[in-house]
C-alpha cells in the first residue's frame, strides 16, 4: 500500500470512530401538549397542532355541558423533546 493510501485509510478510520454510531443527531419528533394555562399541568400530548386544537375544542364542548367552562382554560405547547 502506499502512504497516500495509508492516510486515506488512517482518516478514514479516524473519522469514523470520532463521529461514532451514537454522535449522530437523531430526527426529533414534534409534538404538541395540551395543558391548562393556570398551573402548566399537561393533558394530553398530540402528533399535530391542527389535532391538538380538534381535542381541545371537545374539551371545551365537554365543559360546557358539565358547567365547568373556563374562556381560555387550555393552551397548546410545542413539545420537541423527544
Amino acid at each position: 500500500m502506499s502512504n497516500t493510501t495509508h492516510r486515506n485509510l488512517y482518516k478514514y478510520i479516524n473519522t469514523t470512530i470520532s463521529r461514532g454510531a451514537d454522535n449522530h443527531p437523531k430526527k426529533r419528533k414534534m409534538t404538541y401538549i395540551i395543558q391548562d394555562r393556570e398551573a402548566g399541568n399537561e393533558i394530553e400530548e398530540c402528533e399535530t397542532r391542527k389535532e391538538a386544537e380538534k381535542i381541545i375544542l371537545e374539551y371545551e364542548e365537554q365543559d360546557k355541558k358539565e358547567g365547568t367552562y373556563k374562556d381560555n382554560f387550555y393552551e397548546i405547547v410545542k413539545n420537541d423533546s423527544k
